[in-house]
């Protein structure tokens, strides 16, 4: 259930703003004063509504535009990944900041486990008109609203974007769907696609990393300049069958690494990665 929230200020009357909001993000806030100072900056700052009921659009400070849907179409996932989104709009900001450090005009990337889009479009403008991105989304629900990022941000000639799941065979294989559901869908070798040489690659995909690792070994090899972020997370690997080990082994083989600190804790972990 959403709730009607208008912000306002004293100081500056004409900047008033009424959203609807689910009722999670009302109790986050409610509870802790600076998350609710930070969201009513936002709502005033980043948030336009648009002609479809529940569905609002932001635009973050960089400039990059998002569909933020609440509506009653959007599945129960979907609104997850909405409010989470809606009150952590720095999501993972240190991995962030080494992002755009690293990345520069006319790389070639790589986002593994795209969701709805917020390091795919980070990519695709730093990236610019001489680079290439390649967004690879399994999850049907989120795939559309990737889809529509890339266009809101005009990305359509930089970004690629493929609905199939990263896994070390081509055929079907069964992932964790936002992160909780296991369901089976399509999956492929991402050396298929013939992305070498990589600049940058992101990938997060919910215990199936090791697989799509496997699956982009060739393409590891061929690319000497790669760096980028790799999720380590223990128990989503279990969960589908990998070992912990064996993830941490291949990265070694081919990168130096150090954690990226401030994002996450000891249980998940981002690895800032530099091939070897």
């Amino acid at each position: 259930m959403n709730a009607r929230v208008t912000v306002k200020t004293d100081v500056s009357p004409q900047y008033e703003r009424t959203i609807g909001v689910p009722a999670p993000v009302i109790r986050e806030i409610m509870e802790d004063r600076d998350k609710a100072v930070s969201f009513a900056r936002a709502v005033l700052a980043e948030y336009r509504a648009t002609d479809l009921p529940g569905v609002l659009l932001r635009t973050l400070p960089d400039g990059r535009h998002f569909v933020i849907d609440m509506s009653d179409e959007a599945d129960a996932s979907i609104k997850g990944i909405m409010e989470d989104f809606m009150l952590h709009g720095d999501y993972e900001a240190h991995t962030v900041a080494r992002v755009r450090e690293a990345v520069k005009p006319g790389d070639r990337c790589l986002d593994v486990g795209a969701s709805v889009g917020f390091f795919t479009t980070l990519l695709g403008t730093l990236v610019g008109s001489g680079g290439k991105v390649t967004a690879i989304e399994a999850t049907a629900n989120q795939f559309p609203y990737l889809v529509k990022n890339i266009e809101l941000n005009g990305l359509q000639d930089t970004v690629k974007a493929i609905c199939i799941a990263a896994s070390d065979h081509d055929g079907e294989v069964t992932i964790q769907c936002n992160a909780v559901n296991p369901k089976t869908v399509p999956c492929m070798k991402l050396d298929s696609l013939n992305l070498a040489p990589l600049d940058f690659i992101k990938l997060d995909v919910d215990g199936s990393d090791l697989r799509g690792l496997q699956g982009l070994e060739e393409t590891i090899k061929a690319s000497p300049n790669l760096k980028g972020t790799l999720e380590f997370y223990p128990k989503y690997l279990k969960n589908l069958g990998s070992d912990p080990d064996e993830f941490m082994a291949f990265v070694n083989k081919y990168f130096t690494w150090e954690r990226i600190s401030g994002d996450y804790n000891d249980e998940c972990q981002n690895l800032w990665c530099i091939r070897k």
